[in-house]
């Protein structure tokens, strides 16, 4: 073979076989899990964060410090409080030993038993200076003879009243009762006076039956008059009230006055006259003590009282 045909010759092709076989695919990586947490991790015992946690220094321990005592000094300082001597109300002399329940009031509690108009058996409770005036009392609410009477114990004084007599440093004797608390408590508290009543006041609110404590003050005792007392005395009452204001002069016990028949007089005319009672109806316990002049009962008392006259 020549040269040229040595450079020149065409070489055989390749084995076409060969030319398209494809090269060898590598093998397959190996799969990796995809981290969602580092909780996933944790919960993988393959996991390589269980090396790196081992490898991990330790924290040293902390060592223990004593606990620092706090002391401090508290000094009290003791007040020392001015108490008021533990004071006595005055009270009425009702003539009656002491220590019993129910002495210190001039009247007592009356179970009264009676029949009705049909004959059956009644109670009625009700308070007298004695029997004879529970029994009236009675009578006046339709109860029938014959009567029998009980007498009913005093209701002794509340926690509530004790209470309130203590916190005024109040000395309370043995055998107050629950209506003997209340108007020492009226006197303290300054709805009635811390003066007893006058022995003129005392002996009239006797002489018409009017029940009361033998704590009560001045001013109580003057009302209880007033409001308890029945028309025909109011009456005759007030009309003294205006003749002594006509002369200048102050209350005292009526039923000793001279001319106490005139006064009973005025009230009878008072009791017959139906303007006139209510006029006298309407009348407050200052009114007995400062009559009001515009008032029927007062124009009428003064036409009969005037100059002094009874």
């Amino acid at each position: 073979m020549g040269l040229f045909d040595k450079l020149f010759k065409r070489q055989p092709d390749p084995d076409p076989v060969e030319k398209e076989k494809p090269a060898a695919a590598p093998p397959p990586a190996p799969e990796v899990k995809k981290r969602t947490s580092w909780i996933d991790e944790l919960a993988d015992p393959d996991s390589p964060v269980h090396e790196k946690l081992k490898k991990l220094p330790e924290t040293p321990a902390k060592k223990a410090e004593p606990v620092q005592q706090i002391t401090s000094t508290v000094t009290l300082k003791h007040k020392q409080e001015k108490r008021e001597q533990v004071r006595e109300l005055s009270h009425i002399d009702l003539g009656q030993p002491m220590g019993a329940l129910g002495c210190f009031l001039n009247y007592s509690n009356y179970k009264v038993i009676g029949k009705d108009d049909q004959g059956k058996k009644r109670i009625k409770i009700r308070t007298g200076i004695n029997e004879q005036q529970a029994i009236k009392k009675a009578m006046n609410e339709g109860l029938l003879a014959p009567f029998k009477t009980e007498v009913i114990e005093h209701d002794t004084p509340t926690e509530r009243q004790l209470e309130c007599l203590k916190s005024h440093g109040t000395f309370i004797p043995d055998g107050v009762t629950k209506d003997d608390a209340s108007c020492m408590i009226s006197r303290l508290v300054g709805d009635d006076d811390l003066e007893s009543p006058a022995p003129w006041l005392v002996a009239l609110a006797n002489g018409f039956n009017i029940e009361f404590s033998a704590f009560i003050g001045a001013k109580g005792l003057f009302r209880s008059v007033i409001y308890q007392a029945n028309e025909r005395d109011r009456a005759a009452l007030f009309g003294y009230a205006v003749r002594q204001s006509l002369q200048g002069s102050g209350l005292g016990n009526m039923l000793e006055d001279p001319a106490v028949g005139s006064l009973y007089d005025f009230a009878d005319q008072v009791a017959a006259d139906p303007a006139l009672l209510r006029s006298l109806n309407g009348r407050e316990p200052v009114d007995y003590i400062h009559p009001h002049k515009g008032t029927a009962i007062y124009k009428a008392a003064a036409v009969l009282f005037s100059g002094g006259g009874a």
